[in-house]
């Protein structure tokens, strides 16, 4: 188990991301289809630990396009992000997907990043290393 670990860390370190963060522990995690604005929403105007906003199983695979804009324009957006007392997650789709990219695009070139990026479904080291080199790589085309 500590070997899954020291190697997604190794894969980190060497791409110069290492961030110190403390762990919060998590209630409950509320996750809200991210197609689903007035969902989204109102998630944000309740007591919760962790909202995640869902673009995975949540959502119908004709609107994965709707749910990363709709994810992506509050990410964007001040409003929802400066009232700190929960973690704003997005799951994105699995990494073995056609949609994995397309959702960590919308995401991690936004203005306002998710406190924390969930990823469903890892099988082996390869899904977190992918993930790893893909912004390593810069593949994403910044904003």
């Amino acid at each position: 188990m500590k070997m899954k670990f020291r190697t997604v860390f190794n894969c980190i370190k060497k791409i110069n991301i290492i961030s110190v963060r403390y762990y919060t522990p998590r209630r409950a995690l509320m996750y809200v289809p991210g197609d689903n604005l007035r969902k989204l929403s109102k998630a944000f105007t309740l007591d919760v630990d962790c909202i995640a906003m869902d673009c995975e199983d949540g959502v119908a695979l004709s609107q994965k396009e709707t749910a990363r804009s709709t994810i992506r324009s509050i990410l964007d957006t001040e409003k929802n992000v400066t009232r700190r007392n929960f973690d704003r997650a997005v799951r994105v789709n699995p990494v073995d997907s056609e949609f994995c990219h397309d959702d960590l695009r919308a995401v991690l070139t936004a203005k306002y990043l998710p406190d924390t990026v969930l990823l469903p479904k890892v099988e082996d080291k390869g899904h977190l290393e992918w993930v790893c080199l893909l912004e390593h790589a810069k593949t994403f085309t910044l904003k």
